[in-house]
């Protein structure tokens, strides 16, 4: 799946991307205070001079309390940083994923990729 995604993000314009792949470097862990653990987003891309963080969810049972922090977390870390979050998704899931994600106050963006 994340190899999928760089090849959809090299293809929409995203440069320096970070992912968990020797060749690429790990993503560095974003957080909103310092005093915070941090978190570690499956890829991190620039793009327009803002920086994109992205999470590849490949089990829609991956939804929890936890999961919904991380992502607050990277939405605020993206915004703050001009970009935007992105949770990857296979194209039959997005609909069950858009479903799940209503219940948070700000919804992240979803991109589509196929299996």
């Amino acid at each position: 799946m994340i190899t999928s995604a760089i090849a959809y993000l090299r293809f929409k314009g995203y440069h320096d991307i970070k992912a968990p792949f020797k060749e690429f470097g790990d993503p560095q862990a974003v957080f909103n205070k310092a005093s915070d653990p941090g978190f570690s987003p499956d890829l991190i891309a620039q793009k327009d001079f803002g920086t994109y963080l992205f999470e590849a969810l490949e089990n829609l049972n991956d939804f929890s309390p936890e999961t919904y922090d991380r992502w607050n977390t990277y939405m605020d870390y993206a915004q703050r940083k001009n970009g935007k979050f992105y949770i990857i998704a296979y194209s039959e899931e997005t609909d069950a994923v858009s479903e799940k994600l209503a219940s948070m106050e700000a919804t992240p963006g979803i991109i589509k990729i196929r299996r």
